[in-house]
């Protein structure tokens, strides 16, 4: 048995041991086998906003005519149609209890509840939705618009990195910086430009910034000089 070395350990460790916990317990895990962390591997690949209304209908589709008596005893497609993972977690989470039924109950309130808040939260890209079927002028417009927030997230800990690396650099200057790598602007603008194209639109862009500081700093009131 595992010594406690803190507060939260203890309370794990504590949880674990009384069996009323156990079927809660593993009906999240096996969630997190079937849908949550499949989902977090499909949101690390390459889809823009508009690309995922087929993806979200397939999901809600498949957690709909899931069988949670049958998902506790193993599957081998996930929500996100990929293989279900076979690993010793995999294996110890479908073994069979005294507790199948009522983690077959919990399981199913879960995938009834997860698919109510999808269907609320995600209305636009589902069938009738606005989004569901967008026209290619639009796709194109959302082209720099992922999928997940996950990427708000990734931006402000750029913004903050930088921040840090450059203590005297102004707001803006980092806030720019931080825009152009998050844009990638290399890989969708600038990379399509040839050297002359590219000289010329980075000493364009330079005149640019250094007007638009003097304007700032001409507007800027008394008590930020």
């Amino acid at each position: 048995m595992v010594k406690p070395r803190n507060g939260l350990h203890t309370a794990v460790v504590n949880g674990l041991n009384q069996e009323g916990q156990m079927p809660i317990l593993r009906a999240l895990g096996l969630i997190d086998k079937y849908l949550t962390g499949p989902w977090m591997l499909w949101q690390g690949e390459a889809h823009t906003i508009l690309e995922t209304s087929d993806i979200f209908t397939s999901v809600i589709d498949k957690i709909t005519q899931a069988d949670s008596t049958s998902l506790i005893h193993g599957f081998d497609e996930t929500a996100f149609s990929t293989s279900g993972k076979k690993d010793d977690k995999s294996r110890k989470l479908i073994e069979s209890t005294q507790y199948d039924d009522t983690t077959a109950e919990i399981l199913k309130l879960i995938l009834d509840e997860a698919k109510k808040v999808m269907e609320r939260q995600l209305v636009d890209y589902l069938p009738r939705g606005q989004f569901h079927n967008p026209s290619e002028q639009l796709v194109t417009k959302a082209a720099s618009c992922n999928s997940n927030n996950i990427s708000g997230e990734r931006v402000f800990a750029m913004w903050d990195a930088r921040s840090n690396q450059s203590k005297t650099a102004s707001i803006n200057k980092v806030s720019s910086k931080t825009t152009f790598k998050a844009n990638k602007v290399h890989q969708r603008f600038l990379d399509g430009k040839t050297e002359e194209e590219k000289a010329a639109i980075i000493s364009q862009a330079t005149k640019e910034g250094g007007r638009d500081r003097r304007t700032r700093k001409e507007k800027a009131p008394c008590w930020m000089e």
